[in-house]
């Protein structure tokens, strides 16, 4: 399978390494520096250029590509190679995403904007805190293999199977069978310090499970727009919801 990453950054180069093991993979980054160390450490096709110009992807070979993953740290510009490369071709197409309003706009309906898989960080992380605020003896919890979980816990109680490494605890279960053995917590007040994305999400997250959230951002702008976007109703200052 032939596969074109756009983005030699860090997560492009972690998902370039993967892929490379059994897939050919061509990288395409701006930057001619990073292009040449992947050329070297990886079993890769480097191509330096701007894959926002059909020329460009073009020379990666997107007339052949069964996927094109856009990776880069700007959201327009994979969602630009994303739709240039449907245009071009039809490979799959999977752009990674920071701004959940893109990720909104998509879901509404699935291949919107040229782009048949979008990716966002900011759910899995706003869901791994919210994990921890509901389980805090939880330090993580990891599916396994079909339905069975593994979690690193503080304390592991004799009803489920557990094992000491290196000093830590983890147990191995099903999802229902850890979640009733260390029960759900229910915190009443919820302080979030910053108005990224995720703190927002994070917001609307725990306001749907009735709690009562404050969310602290000193930027008066950002604290308006936090507001808007997590229905919350701005404190005095103006600087939080």
């Amino acid at each position: 399978m032939k596969v074109i990453v756009v983005g030699a950054g860090r997560v492009g180069r972690r998902v370039a390494e993967h892929l490379s093991k059994r897939h050919d993979v061509t990288v395409v980054d701006i930057n001619g520096r990073l292009v040449d160390e992947l050329q070297y450490s990886l079993d890769v096709l480097a191509v330096e250029g701007d894959a926002t110009l059909p020329d460009t992807l073009e020379e990666a070979g997107v007339y052949n590509a069964d996927y094109v993953i856009a990776t880069t740290n700007n959201d327009n510009v994979n969602i630009v190679v994303c739709s240039l490369a449907k245009t071009l071709s039809n490979p799959r197409t999977i752009a990674r995403v920071k701004n959940m309003e893109y990720l909104r706009v998509w879901g509404r309906g699935r291949e919107a904007l040229g782009v048949d898989t979008m990716v966002c960080a900011v759910p899995l992380v706003a869901r791994s805190i919210i994990n921890v605020v509901e389980y805090p003896q939880i330090r993580f919890l990891r599916k396994l293999y079909g339905e069975l979980y593994v979690g690193d816990v503080l304390s592991a109680p004799e009803t489920l199977w557990s094992v000491e490494i290196k000093g830590r605890t983890l147990v191995i279960g099903t999802l229902d069978e850890i979640r009733r053995t260390y029960r759900a917590q229910r915190p009443q007040n919820v302080l979030i310090m910053g108005g990224s994305e995720t703190g927002i999400f994070l917001a609307e997250m725990l306001s749907e499970k009735v709690y009562n959230v404050k969310l602290v951002e000193r930027d008066e702008k950002r604290a308006e727009y936090a507001s808007k976007k997590a229905r919350f109703c701005p404190c005095d200052s103006g600087r939080c919801i």
